[in-house]
């Protein structure tokens, strides 16, 4: 008997292409998969719970700052409920930093790190400064704004009312050295305004919502050329901007865009529904780990359905898309590099708890919900129905949680059979009164925590036309 064998699932999701357009190894939809070993279905880890949790208010940021002298101190910080605290490692404790109260609770700040300080901006409290030791206001009248960033020995600052098209820099090599003159305008009276200043290359971009632009500085470091890098095109959210692997990502309403030379480029045309079922794009934040992107998008509309804590997750190397679904609100993310030399992601999430990323089968002791959903699976003549006999499907035998199969035949609502994957090699018989059809669909599912037990191929077997076609 014929069949058809998924052998590769390095498709990723693709919710934009019909379904009988497909390519067998895309998904419909994928929840919680990994796919650190190319092709195979692998359960993505989930986070643990990082130290106390010193108020229930969101945290706002979370810092990696190192401080360079002859020993490096690296210092993990935490912005939120007001406050900023260090991270203690020897207690596992976040220390209360003397005189980093009476902050917003609610304004997202940015952090630059340079000349061994922790520079703070948010645009309502007064900008800040942290050495390690003492936290106190940034000197020299800074400009209050709420987007920021380091740009060839300047801090430059945007968003300050209600001149919202203006940059104001300080100083070459002097963060505290701030002049009233040292600003430039950005396209003033397009009724936008600026959204995310960063540097790439001899550039610094600065985002609008609807608009790019690109301004170069000349042998002074004064900016002297300015130019429309993109028109239409933009961000809600600096936070969305993540660099990996010397390429530059945002988010902009239409999609996740790329920037590898000069102009930036769309690369998200597969999972645009999601994207567009976004119900809050202006609080987008975004990290990298190895060679994946994550974009927090919160809640998500697809198919007049709404998904709550969708993590857009996009694997750089293998262009591939998948979403997390976490049971929590997170707030914001950072890689932090400690004594151990360790690389490792933290989150912050809205009722002030920290998680360290990656770190075991769970979401903070609650399960991880796996799910792979295929394409509608056209084998033979697609207008000629067949008899569809059995699946076949090879796991790898370790300890871990059995996926649970659903085969579905001809897009109908119920599926023809349920079961699991308990073997190495499983194969399904279908029952012979629900196994006739033109299209077949299987979906993979499973609730637990603790690992799965791994898929590498499925294969359908089915005889050939048993009617005519339509």
């Amino acid at each position: 008997m014929p069949s058809i064998i998924l052998k590769s699932f390095h498709g990723g999701i693709n919710q934009k292409t019909s379904q009988i357009l497909m390519r067998i190894e895309e998904a419909r939809m994928l929840k919680n998969v990994d796919v650190d070993e190319i092709g195979t279905l692998k359960k993505t880890k989930g986070y643990s719970l990082f130290g106390n949790v010193p108020n229930a208010s969101s945290v706002l940021g979370l810092v990696a700052f190192y401080k360079i002298g002859t020993t490096i101190e690296r210092m993990l910080l935490r912005d939120g409920g007001g406050e900023v605290r260090k991270f203690n490692f020897s207690t596992n404790q976040w220390d209360a930093i003397t005189g980093a109260t009476g902050l917003s609770t609610t304004k997202k700040p940015v952090w630059i790190i340079y000349q061994n300080l922790a520079i703070r901006f948010n645009g309502v409290d007064s900008p800040k400064k942290y050495d390690g030791i003492t936290f106190g206001n940034l000197g020299g009248n800074p400009f209050n704004g709420d987007v920021a960033t380091l740009f060839k020995e300047r801090i430059y600052v945007a968003g300050v009312s209600p001149n919202f098209s203006t940059i104001y820099f300080s100083k070459t090599g002097d963060p505290e050295g701030w002049l009233s003159g040292n600003s430039t305008v950005i396209n003033q009276n397009d009724g936008d305004r600026i959204m995310a200043l960063k540097g790439l290359g001899d550039s610094l971009l600065v985002f609008k919502e609807k608009s790019i632009w690109e301004i170069q500085v000349d042998n002074k470091n004064f900016p002297a050329v300015k130019r429309p890098l993109a028109l239409n095109i933009g961000t809600t959210s600096q936070f969305s901007l993540v660099e990996n692997q010397g390429v530059l990502y945002f988010f902009d309403r239409n999609g996740i865009y790329q920037i590898t030379g000069k102009y930036p480029e769309l690369i998200s045309l597969k999972v645009e529904p999601i994207i567009k079922g976004v119900q809050d794009p202006y609080g987008i934040f975004g990290w990298s780990s190895g060679t994946k992107n994550y974009w927090w998008f919160g809640n998500v509309k697809l198919e007049d359905k709404v998904i709550n804590n969708v993590i857009l997750v996009y694997d750089v190397m293998l262009d591939f898309w998948s979403l997390m679904i976490v049971p929590h609100q997170l707030t914001s993310a950072v890689e932090f590099i400690g004594d151990d030399k360790l690389k490792k992601i933290y989150l912050g999430n809205s009722v002030g708890r920290t998680y360290l990323f990656l770190d075991g089968y769970q979401f903070e002791n609650k399960p991880i919900e796996f799910l792979y959903e295929s394409p509608n699976l056209i084998v033979g003549d697609p207008l000629s129905e067949k008899i569809f006999r059995k699946i076949i499907i090879r796991t790898k035998n370790k300890i871990g949680g059995t996926p649970s199969v659903f085969v579905f035949i001809d897009d109908e609502p119920e599926a023809i059979i349920t079961d699991i994957c308990d073997k190495t090699y499983k194969t399904i018989e279908l029952p012979p009164n629900k196994n006739v059809g033109r299209e077949i669909k299987i979906v993979l599912a499973e609730t637990s925590k603790e690992d799965m037990r791994d898929v590498y191929l499925l294969e359908i077997v089915y005889d050939e036309v048993i009617s005519e076609r339509i």
